[in-house]
């Protein structure tokens, strides 16, 4: 820093009588101050230079121009300190160095030490080996190369023609540029055959990066490949052509669209077109294959349809399931099947007697009360038995005894009352998942 101090308004011959060096002080003007007093090792200079010498100007600037503290000859300031030429620091990127301290300017790509304020650099050494096939290449903003493997690459690797139509196969070159003369077209698997040159079959662009098949055919169906070889390096994409298997209606939903209710069982079902020879069939649900073996599922094939089974339902079984059926040289994929979720309807019992009132006698033979059954919704129908049916007996509404039912072919059931008290009205009950059921109608029996 420089100045003069005003906090010391003592004339000049008291400011020397203090021990003041007064040289070369303005006596034209007699109220000026003493000089400074100073500290961190700096000297009072009545005509130093402007501005003082540091690290990034360790000349400074003219003398003569003003009087202050200064550094003392062949040190420079720095941080309100004196320090020795060689101890300065180096600034790069908001960042200090001291003195020997390596550091990097990436931005440049060189290495710096710093020394005595000022920076000795070199440019990036790169130690870059890459290996047999890698290609090295530079990025954009990058100091070093790197290293590129499989710089080559098949743009549609899995490629699906159609019959008599031309099929395109490129490659895609990453990191370097090639001319037509480094690539080569190969069909393989089976055998192997340089293709690019039968130009009766094959077409190749004039940069050599894409392959035309002019028609394809079965013969044309394998694995291609292109293969660049530039400066001693080799890369390649690989492609598999493949041609549609021909459409053939093999089999057909028998509902396009099920409800499932979660617990309980739904059945998605096809029917197999008569005449049709299927060599295979199986279900593809919500993009899994599934067989008798995934849990909860089990599929029936039989003559003349395929049955896919789901129990118990889960709402994660709510998407589609599609049957694919293969013929010999056909398939069929056009059988899906859309699964919802629905809610449980309540159970309800269309209880019929033969007759509403049967008239008999008491006694050995007895009395045959019959009548037929029937379960609403369907869905109550799996798994149902005549062990779930009762015919019990009421007397001002109240159920006084039951009995278990004979029959069931074709919802078809009946009792035998033997004893004269056991005469009265009769009602059906039906044990379901959620309570009884009881029926409505009754029958009405009277014994002699």
């Amino acid at each position: 820093s420089s100045g003069i101090n005003a906090e010391w308004p003592l004339r000049p011959g008291t400011c020397a009588d203090n021990g003041f060096d007064i040289s070369s002080y303005p006596e034209d003007n007699p109220k000026a101050g003493c000089p400074m007093k100073c500290e961190n090792g700096m000297t009072y200079h009545s005509d130093g230079p402007n501005p003082p010498p540091t690290c990034s100007d360790p000349i400074g600037g003219e003398f003569g121009k003003v009087r202050g503290c200064f550094c003392p000859k062949g040190k420079v300031l720095q941080d309100d300190k004196c320090i020795d030429l060689e101890q300065c620091q180096c600034e790069y990127a908001g960042v200090l160095y001291s003195a020997g301290e390596e550091f990097k300017k990436e931005a440049e790509c060189k290495e710096c030490i710093c020394d005595g304020g000022s920076e000795s650099c070199e440019d990036i050494q790169c130690d870059v080996k890459c290996g047999k096939d890698e290609l090295e290449v530079r990025e954009e903003g990058e100091c070093c190369p790197t290293c590129l493997a499989n710089w080559v690459t098949a743009v549609n690797p899995e490629a699906r023609g159609t019959y008599g139509a031309p099929l395109k196969l490129t490659c895609e070159v990453d990191g370097t540029t090639v001319t037509s003369d480094q690539v080569t077209w190969i069909k393989f698997n089976p055998g192997e055959e340089e293709v690019g040159k039968i130009r009766k079959a094959y077409e190749v662009s004039d940069d050599g990066l894409t392959l035309t098949i002019k028609e394809m055919s079965d013969k044309r169906v394998g694995n291609y490949k292109c293969v660049i070889e530039k400066n001693g390096k080799k890369s390649e994409g690989i492609f598999e052509v493949e041609l549609p298997v021909p459409h053939e209606d093999l089999v057909t939903p028998v509902k396009e669209s099920v409800e499932l209710i979660e617990g309980e069982r739904v059945e998605l079902e096809v029917t197999k077109i008569e005449g049709k020879e299927i060599k295979s069939i199986y279900w593809i649900c919500n993009g899994e294959r599934v067989t008798s073996d995934t849990p909860r599922y089990k599929i029936n094939n039989r003559g003349t349809f395929n049955r896919l089974v789901i129990e118990p339902a889960t709402a994660g079984d709510v998407g589609s399931c599609t049957c694919i059926a293969e013929g010999f040289g056909t398939i069929d994929e056009d059988n899906k099947i859309t699964i919802g979720k629905g809610e449980k309807e309540e159970m309800s019992v269309i209880f019929k007697p033969t007759k509403t009132t049967v008239n008999c006698k008491a006694g050995k033979k007895g009395c045959k009360v019959e009548f037929t059954l029937k379960i609403q919704p369907d869905d109550y129908k799996f798994g149902f038995t005549k062990k779930n049916v009762s015919i019990c007996k009421f007397e001002n509404g109240q159920k006084k005894g039951c009995k278990a039912v004979r029959g069931g072919k074709k919802d078809k059931f009946n009792i035998v009352l033997k004893k004269s008290s056991e005469a009265g009205e009769y009602r059906c009950i039906v044990r379901g998942d959620n309570g009884d059921v009881v029926s409505e109608e009754t029958v009405t029996v009277n014994m002699s």
